[in-house]
């Protein structure tokens, strides 16, 4: 197996835990709550804790911590960030999605460098 496969395995491995996990919560709030439960259930997994987790990810913490870690992060530094832009640009659904984009886009790069840097906390 080549180091780039082994790569994706890995990759593939931290993300499934959460993706089964998430997919769980979506059937139990479509049970009980509906169609609105799921939807707000869905758009705090992906606007709250995929940035900050994606950040997380080759942090030396184990798979419950991260996901644990990205969740209340998520809840406390993006509606932050959200509305301190949202008093300098007036739009708070621009800012939202200003916020968004960049803390992916965060997550994505420190992943890359990390991974070029050689991470000794890399799984």
């Amino acid at each position: 197996m080549t180091k780039e496969m082994s790569g994706w395995l890995s990759l593939l491995n931290r993300l499934l835990i959460p993706a089964i996990l998430a997919a769980l919560a979506l059937v139990i709030a479509l049970g009980l709550f509906g169609l609105p439960g799921a939807w707000f259930l869905l758009t705090l997994f992906i606007l709250y804790t995929l940035p900050i987790y994606l950040f997380l990810l080759k942090s030396p913490l184990s798979q419950n911590e991260k996901v644990i870690y990205s969740l209340f992060l998520g809840i406390g530094i993006i509606p932050s960030l959200a509305y301190w832009l949202s008093l300098k640009y007036t739009s708070l659904s621009i800012a939202a999605a200003i916020v968004f984009f960049l803390l992916i886009l965060i997550g994505v790069a420190h992943n890359f460098f990390s991974s070029l840097k050689g991470n000794p906390h890399q799984a």
